[in-house]
């Protein structure tokens, strides 16, 4: 997928299979954060990727061997943090922190915040506040069907927010 950014979007050189709005050619990101200078960083389903906004120029981060950041593994909640980003993995139920290298184009080292925490049902998009990270842990996407049925409400449970300290 060839992406360049026009405006406040990014544009796509063929329609999205994912995480798109109907008869569009713009992605939806599943997340994105501002990093300085002037980089974009989004994240969504294939990868991380980084927009140079001054030359529009898109490429996916590198990633140590053995981590996984993308398909079943991707990153919702993305946020960033003093050269890192801090994400949800909802699939793999943990929030880690990805140290970005020097030149902003990669990620040298994954942290792990939380792992399995028990409140946790495809946990999801978060907030950074000062040094922790507050994000909803049960989102129960798994409880919408297909056809966009929601479960019966006996299936539900109330919405849990948990917090994880960055540093």
């Amino acid at each position: 997928m060839h992406c360049t950014l026009v405006g406040h979007r990014v544009r796509v050189a063929r329609p999205c299979t994912s995480g798109c709005q109907a008869n569009s050619y713009y992605c939806r990101p599943i997340h994105f954060t501002l990093s300085v200078p002037l980089l974009l960083l989004v994240g969504h389903r294939v990868r991380v990727a980084r927009v140079d906004i001054p030359n529009k120029k898109v490429t996916n981060l590198t990633v140590p061997e053995g981590e996984k950041i993308s398909r079943r593994e991707s990153i919702d909640g993305l946020s960033y943090y003093k050269w890192s980003l801090v994400g949800v993995q909802p699939d793999m139920k943990t929030i880690s922190r990805y140290y970005l290298n020097e030149k902003g184009d990669g990620i040298k080292e994954v942290k792990v915040l939380e792992k399995n925490h028990p409140m946790m049902d495809h946990p999801t998009t978060g907030v950074l506040v000062d040094n922790e990270f507050y994000y909803i842990a049960n989102s129960q996407f798994e409880k919408i069907s297909e056809e966009g049925v929601l479960s019966p409400m006996q299936q539900l449970y109330e919405p849990v927010i948990l917090k994880v300290k960055i540093d």
